[in-house]
This record gives structure tokens, sequence and C-alpha cells, in this order.
């Protein structure tokens, strides 16, 4: 009975990165509870919609199993199929497909079970997801703001009040608790990953201050910011690969 009212409902297949999931800490509860990667922001993944171009096939004579590796150029994944590997059977090298699938590990391996994968054509396509995903972390982000400076409430207060105030579900309330609560007890790693996202919180000020209508400089972002330049040109990097900036001209970078 507990299965089947999972199995209604059903688990959000999140539009994200395969940097999210492949460095997630992966989370298995046992059970009918869902396996995740939870995300240092605070993200569940158990379900994921990606993005990516194809780098290599593989299927079995009696087409029993397959796998496909992914890369959306933050990251690399294998998808692996058994029995059922329909979703798999007609993609090619070089392809680039909208993929629907589960977050698995089994022997230290993170990788997918495929469940839609379809191979896209259109152009814009990926300049739209980058587009949706930066979208969806902004809201995330202010989502997880609220969170945060609530968290001293007692757990079932705070996930009463996030729901009934902000329409924060108490899924996503653990998550952000629970990915917080790594990044205190973690160490050095963890710390580094909070050195990293505050220097991307300044980097987009910085940009916020400068830019007159044409984008700001490398070069003026490393001064401004006052950062170390590893950490100011780590911040720029990601914000260029997540589409949160874009490059109008060579050493200019912009706010999309």
């Amino acid at each position: 009975m507990i299965h089947i009212e999972k199995e209604k409902r059903r688990l959000t297949a999140y539009k994200t990165r395969i940097k999210d999931v492949v460095e997630g800490k992966f989370v298995s509860l046992g059970g009918f509870n869902p396996s995740y990667a939870l995300t240092s922001y605070g993200l569940k993944l158990s379900r994921i919609h990606i993005l990516a171009t194809v780098i290599n096939t593989y299927i079995t004579e009696d087409k029993k199993y397959a796998f496909i590796v992914i890369d959306d150029g933050t990251g690399i994944i294998r998808s692996k199929a058994f029995q059922d590997t329909a979703p798999l059977a007609n993609v090619k090298v070089g392809d680039i497909v909208d993929f629907i699938g589960k977050v698995r590990e089994y022997n230290d391996e993170r990788y997918l079970v495929p469940e839609v994968v379809v191979p896209i054509n259109d152009p814009n396509f990926e300049s739209m997801r980058k587009l949706e995903i930066m979208l969806f972390l902004r809201r995330w982000a202010a989502k997880r703001k609220i969170v945060l400076e609530n968290k001293n409430l007692p757990i079932e207060e705070l996930k009463k009040e996030m729901l009934e105030k902000y329409k924060i579900d108490e899924n996503d309330v653990e998550g952000i608790l629970e990915a917080e609560e790594n990044m205190k007890s973690g160490g050095e790693v963890e710390a580094a990953a909070i050195d990293n996202r505050s220097g991307r919180e300044i980097v987009l000020k910085v940009i916020g201050e400068l830019d007159k209508g044409e984008g700001v400089s490398y070069s003026a972002i490393v001064e401004k910011a006052n950062l170390p330049e590893n950490v100011t040109e780590s911040a720029m990097n990601e914000l260029l690969e997540e589409g949160s900036c874009y490059e109008p001209k060579p050493g200019i970078i912009k706010i999309l």
C-alpha cells in the first residue's frame, strides 16, 4: 500500500546539471524511500532532467544490457539499462539528448537509470535549458535563504510555517537543512565550497555595480572583488558555465 502511494506521488524530475548529480552526497534510506543525491545547496535529486551530448554507447548482442555516457559541459555520467534497453537503443554518439531518469549508485559509481531519452535537433534548446536552470537556481537560492533565516524554530513548526507562509515543501526544508549540516560538519572541502559560494555572490554583486550596459572587464572584477584571484576566477568560470553570465566579447563578462 505504501509502495503504491509513493508510486502515485511521482517524484519531480528536476532540470539540473550533471555536476550537481555527481558531486552531491548520495543518500540511500532503504525500504520504499527513494535514494537521492543531495546538492551542496540542499536540493534532493532522485529523478533528473538533463540536456547533454552522448559521447559513448554500448549495447550487448542480446540487447539485455546497454549504457550511454553523456556530457553536459559540467560533468560526465553513465546511464545504464538492464533488460529494458529500449530508451537507449536508438541513441548515437554525437546526439544531443533530453534525458529523464533516476539517480543510482552501486560499487561507488554514480549512474542514471533511463526513463525517457529524446534526441534534440533544435539549436535553441540548449540556450533555453541553461536559462531555465539559471532561473530555477535563483528561485531556490531565495527559498534557501528563507529556510536558513528561520532554522532555529522547532523542526515541525519550521516545516509548517514554510509551507503555509512561503509554499516551501517540507521535503525541500529537510534537504536545505541536511545540506547545511553536512557543510558545517564536513571540514575543509565544505569550507572551500562556502568560499566559492561567497565568491560567486561577491562577483555577481561587483558585476551589477560596475556594469553600465556594455559588461565589465575581468581585470576590473578582480580588482573590485578584492578576493584571492583563484577564487574570483573560479567564481567567474562557474557563472559562465551555468549560464548566469556570458561574454559579449572576449575579456568582458555580463549578467544574463
